[in-house]
């Protein structure tokens, strides 16, 4: 694909607006108690996903029939050492049912219900609470979703905002019974899903770097269509928007490294130093990838400013060439009745001829003063 052609596809994109983030009315009761209505009268509209597994078992259910005993460890089948709850979606009646199977803290629920929130992890007496924010490529740009994690010994508990690629690759990891997390705990599940967030971020930058280089090809060849700028803007919205994300998400993966937690064990914590250096790349890469745009945008304004000295050189020699003409038609052309050359039958082909030579005379001055092209002198 061209760089002209890739850019007139990246013209016809739209831009992501944020999704607006369900929050409570200013100054109304904390915790789940601010959705009481909807927690009340709705019912659950996420998707429920149960999967079981243990050296020996594995198993995985779409629950329809939902209730708190259906989600809680005890109804884990003989076999089963962890279990993963994955459910799809963030509505008021989905949360407080969790909130009732594990009995996690109101304030969670409701973080988990703000799906704008900003990554961090919070340590309970017997689970931890962690959001991250998963990164994805989209037709108008980049999007973010939210994923809420509570992570006890022997589950581990996601809400996603919406689905994220790649999840079915770790259900297929625990489908293979020689893989490492089939006999690992629920805090190997917690490095795989930490680690797969992580790494999502990576296409996302190659995307964007593919940008960059279909606009860096097109200011290098002399165009500067007016589109340009705008999709530079949109850009650089867009590798903000990630490094808002990728900053505390790097320090939120540090601080589970140094987590004195027995819900991690030591195996995950090697493993999660792996994620902490993905993390510390993509930080290095969105970093460096703004400034680039920065260099385009400054590259952009050059083009355009030396444009426009090239027009403003043109007009202003034109406007030089007959200055002298314009004096001398303004000299003969006034109403005086003793001009020497008006009897003159010469006077006519003189006076054109001074005119060219005029002309001549200062495009020979401007060219040698290397105003018109490679002239003997530096221009000035």
């Amino acid at each position: 694909m061209t760089p002209r052609t890739r850019l007139a596809t990246l013209g016809k994109m739209k831009r992501i607006r944020r999704r607006p983030s369900r929050r409570s009315e200013p100054g109304s009761r904390p915790g789940l108690e601010a959705f009481g209505a909807e927690v009340s009268s709705e019912a659950p509209k996420a998707r429920f996903r149960v999967v079981d597994y243990g050296p020996a078992f594995f198993e995985v259910r779409d629950l329809d029939v939902l209730t708190p005993q259906s989600l809680q460890r005890a109804s884990m089948p003989e076999g089963a050492r962890v279990r993963w709850v994955q459910v799809i979606g963030a509505d008021p009646a989905s949360v407080a049912l969790l909130s009732e199977a594990f009995e996690f803290h109101t304030l969670s629920a409701e973080d988990v219900l703000e799906t704008n929130h900003r990554p961090k992890v919070d340590a309970f007496a017997d689970h931890l609470f962690v959001i991250m924010r998963a990164a994805a490529r989209q037709e108008g740009g980049v999007s973010t979703s939210q994923v809420s994690m509570f992570l006890y010994a022997d589950t581990l508990i996601t809400v996603q905002e919406e689905e994220i690629a790649g999840m079915d690759r770790i259900l297929a990891r625990l489908e293979n019974r020689q893989s490492r997390m089939r006999s690992s705990d629920a805090s190997y599940l917690f490095y795989a899903v930490c680690d797969l967030i992580g790494d999502a971020f990576f296409p996302v930058l190659e995307s964007c770097r593919d940008q960059l280089e279909a606009l860096d090809d097109l200011l290098l060849s002399g165009k500067t269509p007016r589109s340009a700028l705008e999709r530079m803007h949109l850009l650089k919205r867009d590798l903000e928007r990630l490094r808002r994300i990728a900053w505390p998400q790097r320090d939120l993966v540090q601080a589970l490294i140094r987590h004195e937690s027995p819900l991690l064990s030591e195996t995950t914590r090697v493993y999660l130093r792996d994620v902490a250096d993905h993390h510390s790349q993509v930080v290095d890469l969105v970093d460096r990838l703004r400034e680039e745009v920065a260099g385009l945008n400054g590259l952009y304004q050059n083009i355009v400013s030396n444009r426009a000295n090239e027009v403003m050189k043109v007009l202003t020699v034109m406007a030089s060439v007959f200055i002298p003409i314009t004096f001398l038609a303004g000299v003969y052309g006034m109403n005086f009745k003793y001009i020497p050359e008006f009897e003159w039958r010469y006077s006519y082909p003189v006076f054109w001829g001074v005119c060219a030579l005029a002309v001549a005379g200062l495009l020979v001055f401007f060219r040698r003063k290397g105003w018109l092209g490679n002239g003997d002198k530096d221009a000035e």
